[in-house]
């Protein structure tokens, strides 16, 4: 029995190094995006770029998020929807996204369609959250950054090894937060929340995935769930503030913490307009206005 006992024991434990050693290819479609660009009546003096989060596709063009797309453009704005995976022309897995490419797609959107390339905002919730802050934090030319929800670290991919970086810059994979033994348990049974604050216990790891945020060159907003059952917004986007403010940080930058979940803070656009209208405003007269339902 024993040594049944054993054979099962080492089994085991080999084949989660296998597991975790195996490193999954690369998508076919990988750097490939879903774009969709709106324009607002007359020429607009800036754009919004929008990202979901681990859902995936583009859920910027659903029809649920029709109403504040259009309030966008009746504030002059253009819109730029990007779908970075998950859907049948980009990787279906959220997994080493290309942020060169991200990035060379909105500089072509710019050119084609003569915008003005030093006023673009980013906005993103969750993992899109936490890629915006990664992008901004390596290109110099968006000038305000609204991430709800976000963390202030890299975490893996989400793939079933979790041992890539979410990220790539220059075909090189950001440094994440690993997904540890210890995070297993609360990640199969799916207590995320839990999962996430395990990982963070690894405070040397933590340190080398920290996102550079004080080289945005623009204004943020943060906007967090006070009991974010998904991971733990509020404390990440403390540390984000707290690295501005211990950095210097010399642009507009606020952090607004949400009653509710992962998802309440999707109901606070006003909070966005109103930081957009002090911190990004497009010289343009409005054509319309609007509200959310």
């Amino acid at each position: 029995m024993k040594k049944t006992a054993c054979l099962i024991i080492c089994s085991f434990i080999i084949g989660m190094i296998i597991l975790f050693s195996y490193t999954p290819p690369l998508s076919i479609n990988h750097g490939k995006l879903d774009l969709k660009l709106y324009l607002p009546e007359g020429k607009p003096q800036a754009m919004i770029v929008g990202f979901g989060g681990a859902e995936g596709g583009s859920p910027w063009t659903s029809d649920h998020w029709s109403t504040t797309r259009q309030r966008f453009l009746n504030e002059g704005f253009a819109f730029l929807s990007i779908g970075y995976f998950g859907s049948k022309t980009t990787p279906d897995e959220l997994d080493r996204i290309s942020l060169n490419a991200i990035y060379d797609s909105i500089q072509s959107i710019v050119s084609k369609n003569n915008l003005t390339s030093n006023k673009i905002a980013l906005i993103g919730g969750s993992k899109g959250g936490e890629l915006i802050l990664n992008l901004a934090s390596q290109y110099s030319v968006f000038s305000c950054v609204i991430a709800l929800v976000p963390s202030h670290v890299s975490f893996p991919a989400h793939t079933p090894w979790m041992n890539t970086s979410s990220w790539t810059l220059n075909e090189e994979e950001l440094t994440y937060v690993p997904a540890s033994f210890a995070a297993l348990s609360p990640l199969l049974s799916g207590q995320l929340g839990e999962a996430f604050e395990v990982m963070l216990k690894d405070k040397k790891a933590t340190k080398a995935a920290l996102i550079p945020v004080e080289r945005i060159q623009g204004s943020i907003l943060l906007l967090s769930a006070e009991n974010d059952e998904q991971w733990p917004s509020s404390y990440m986007c403390d540390q984000i503030i707290k690295r501005l403010e211990d950095q210097s940080f010399p642009y507009p930058h606020k952090h607004i913490k949400v009653p509710g979940g992962h998802g309440a803070p999707l109901k606070e656009f006003d909070e966005i307009f109103q930081f957009l209208d002090e911190n990004f405003k497009p010289e343009i007269i409005h054509t319309s206005t609007s509200s959310l339902d």
